[in-house]
Formats: structure tokens, sequence, C-alpha cells
């Protein structure tokens, strides 16, 4: 039954996963599967605090709050996943996956802001005029009239045609040569 209740809880039927593990419970109370299993269908149904009774139950205090952080995390709030990865950590500092998780949701922090300043910035930046801006048009390829056509881009900017027309003048020392 931990399966079967696992398994609908990945077709996201909460309330059947539920029923399923709580039956198994039923017949096997000390079956840390069918536990583990009903703490993360309750934290995914919005049931923190059964979750994490359950959670303790199965692996104590620190894992539980790093369990229930992985629910938040794949709820898709990351503040209280950080506040549940946080607290794992002051109950146990030497906990490796609490201390992981927190560096990859202060990643995906940081990627996240870096995309909306980068937009915030696009979105603001003064026009030049066109003069950056480089069009493409389709033509077909000389090597075969049957291909689909490739895209050539024309440079509306001198120095954005003489790297497309000499490309290696114009590498970066960093760059392999071709």
């Amino acid at each position: 039954l931990a399966d079967w209740g696992y398994s609908l809880f990945l077709q996201g039927k909460l309330d059947e996963a539920e029923q399923a593990l709580r039956l198994g419970l039923n017949e096997s109370p000390n079956d840390q599967r069918l536990i583990n299993n009903l703490a993360l269908v309750l934290g995914h149904a919005g049931d923190y605090e059964e979750s994490l009774a359950l959670f303790r139950q199965v692996s104590g205090e620190a894992p539980a709050w790093v369990n229930l952080g992985y629910v938040y995390s794949s709820l898709g709030n990351g503040e209280k996943a950080a506040e549940c990865f946080s607290k794992a950590l002051s109950i146990d500092d030497q906990l490796e996956s609490a201390a992981h998780a927190l560096v990859q949701i202060a990643e995906l922090r940081d990627e996240a802001e870096h995309r909306a300043a980068r937009k915030k910035y696009l979105a603001n930046k003064p026009s030049d005029g066109g003069g950056g801006v480089v069009q493409a048009s389709k033509i077909d390829s000389p090597a075969s009239a049957e291909t689909s056509p490739v895209v050539v881009a024309h440079a509306t900017r001198p120095a954005a045609q003489a790297v497309l027309t000499n490309p290696s003048a114009h590498r970066s020392p960093s760059a392999p040569a071709e």
C-alpha cells in the first residue's frame, strides 16, 4: 500500500493517496515507508503540522524539518522551505542535506534576481536609434535550393558588420581559434 499510495500522490490524487496510506497504516502501524509517504501527502495537501509530526516519527527532529522543507520547495514556496532548512540546521548544524538545500535556494534566488534585473534593464534601456539591432532574414542556401532556408544576419552597425564578415578578427583572446 505504500507504493500504491505514493503512486496516487505522484498522479496528484492526494485524497486517494491519503486514504490508501491510512488504510495501510491500519494494517501496519509502524511501517516507516507508509508513515513517510503519508507525511509527504499531508504536506502537499496543506496539513503541515501533521506532516511534520509524521516526519519526526520516521526520522527525528532535524531531518523532519528538512523533509518539510522539501515539501514546501516542491510546492514552490522557497521562503518557507528556507525557514525549514534553517530550523533543521539550528537543531543539527552538521546536517548536510539542509545546508545543500539552503545553498540551492540561494542560487535560485540569485538567478531570479539577475533575470529580473536584466529584464528591467532591457525594458528601460534608451533606444540608440536601432543602431545596435541585428535583423535576420531568410534566404535559400546556395548549397541546395531544396533545403530549408538559412537565416542570415544583417547588421545595422559597422562594428557588427565587421564581426559578421570576419569573426576571427574580433575574437576574444580566450576564445579558441577555428
